[in-house]
């Protein structure tokens, strides 16, 4: 089937009379996506696609780039002035009410607003109504092969064996009164993806102390904080298989430079645990139920549970993302907060739960590990569920890590 008789099937669903897709000028990444176009490629015109809700699209290209989009199927219509391209349009979407493109009411979805104000207002004035395709353009973009869930759980497998790894060399290093700074980790954990075949777009956080207050924190060679006792740890670790089509695994786990964490961390420890689980619980019962789930209400359960415990603003990030190829994927992801992501999750799609409060001058804490959503609906926990803080033993004779994966 060509994917716009798939996209006819969601079409028909919803009740919208077409999908436009517009591309001009690197504005649109799902269009060219769709499109099966290189970033690379030669456009220098506005480029449309109309895949009505039943029948044949119809490409609109300019008269100098009339090949661009020879690949696809459908008419091709030809436009050189904006009179004609205006005219052409008109014709195509005569009979429309209810057009979809990349457009997000009020910017409520920054990733899929990509079409400008000026291109809703010259299609709304053929009397058509601009839609979101949001809750369909995430078949296109977000779905992945079973090929690339092994890859994700082969590169999730990889991180916990990482996590366990350092937690360990840090206690090994406190015990024996060695220096040892969030940098040279940071360093490290580099060190261990690229012997082991792995990929990643940026540096993973490795925070101790205070620094852990701050979600995005990156330690920098002249200016880190070195391991000492009674501290809280944060790896934020993410990574890829380096193959092409390779899925992103992106864990955070904590730790605790003490056998006994302080009892104000211990207590957020386990409400940020116990929101995730609200999260995921959530998930799957909606799944079994054969019932849809949105990324918004993932995100409200875990934050009402927090803000019963006077928690809630210090919950200042949206409980997760999607995960692609991109660590943070094209799909839906799990936001009331910072968007409001209306998007349903579906089969054959991966992303973060990872709740966090963060208390300036104090400390932060996020657990975080990856959840698949299966081809059948079923769901899985990629990345180790931490159900305990790492803490490390007193005995330098015998070191001991506490147990934290269920």
């Amino acid at each position: 089937m060509e994917n716009y008789q798939k996209a006819q099937k969601f079409l028909n669903e919803e009740n919208i009379d077409g999908w436009l897709l517009y591309y001009f000028d690197h504005n649109n990444p799902h269009a060219l996506n769709f499109l099966k176009l290189l970033p690379t490629t030669h456009i220098s015109r506005r480029v449309f696609y109309w895949i009505p809700m039943q029948g044949e699209p119809v490409k609109i290209v300019h008269a100098i780039e009339e090949n661009v989009l020879s690949h696809l199927p459908g008419l091709t219509v030809l436009y050189d002035s904006f009179s004609s391209l205006d005219k052409a349009l008109k014709s195509i979407l005569s009979k429309a009410k209810r057009v979809a493109m990349e457009y997000s009411f009020c910017n409520s979805l920054p990733y899929i607003s990509k079409v400008d104000a000026g291109t809703i207002e010259m299609i709304e004035k053929y009397n058509c109504k601009v839609v979101s395709s949001a809750s369909f353009l995430l078949h296109f973009t977000s779905i992945l092969s079973l090929k690339q869930i092994k890859m994700q759980q082969e590169a999730s497998k990889f991180l916990e064996t990482v996590a366990k790894q350092i937690f360990l060399e840090l206690e090994r290093a406190l015990c024996k009164g060695q220096k040892i700074s969030e940098y040279h980790v940071q360093q490290k954990i580099l060190e261990y993806f690229a012997k082991e075949g792995f990929f990643t777009e940026h540096a993973p956080i490795v925070a101790f102390g205070t620094n852990t207050a701050n979600p995005h924190y990156s330690p920098h060679p002249d200016s880190c904080a070195t391991l000492e006792a009674n501290m809280p740890i944060m790896l934020d670790i993410f990574c890829k298989l380096d193959k092409p089509e390779a899925v992103y695994a992106d864990i955070t786990k904590m730790g605790y430079s003490s056998n006994e964490p302080s009892l104000e961390f211990t207590k957020a420890f386990r409400a940020i645990q116990h929101a995730q689980q609200i999260a995921y619980d959530l998930l799957s019962q909606r799944l079994q139920q054969g019932l849809s789930v949105k990324g918004y209400e993932l995100d409200q359960v875990a934050r009402a549970y927090l803000a019963d415990l006077n928690m809630g603003e210090y919950f200042r990030h949206r409980l997760g993302h999607n995960i692609h190829e991109m660590l943070h994927g094209p799909g839906t992801h799990l936001d009331s907060f910072e968007t409001f992501d209306d998007r349903p999750l579906v089969p054959s799609t991966c992303f973060s739960i990872e709740p966090g409060v963060y208390f300036p001058g104090k400390f932060g804490i996020r657990l975080e590990y990856d959840v698949l959503i299966m081809p059948d609906s079923t769901c899985s926990i990629q990345g180790g569920q931490q159900t305990h803080p790492f803490t490390f033993s007193s005995n330098k004779k015998a070191l001991t890590i506490a147990p934290f994966i269920l």
